[in-house]
């Protein structure tokens, strides 16, 4: 699999779980503070642009271009083992 974002995105090196729309157990405030996190990291991000128009190719829910975005209708969320930040 090829990486959507270039080596020089903001996210580069940063845990993906960031990024997700949801962690498993964890509670809604530290779901709150990790997307505020993504969004802090997406703000400054010099491939932002980029990065949304990649939304339209996105199979996974989370954190793209600092905005939440849903799951795709009939969409196939990829394991976290396909997943390149």
């Amino acid at each position: 699999m090829t990486a959507i974002y270039p080596l020089d995105a903001a996210c580069a090196g940063h845990p993906l779980p960031l990024w997700d729309a949801t962690v498993y157990g964890e509670t809604v405030e530290y779901r709150e503070w990790r997307h505020h996190q993504a969004k802090a990291i997406c703000r400054g991000c010099p491939v932002k642009v980029q990065c949304f128009k990649a939304i339209d190719h996105a199979w996974d829910e989370g954190i793209w271009a600092g905005e939440l975005l849903p799951l795709k209708r009939n969409a196939r969320p990829r394991p976290a083992s396909e997943r390149v930040a």
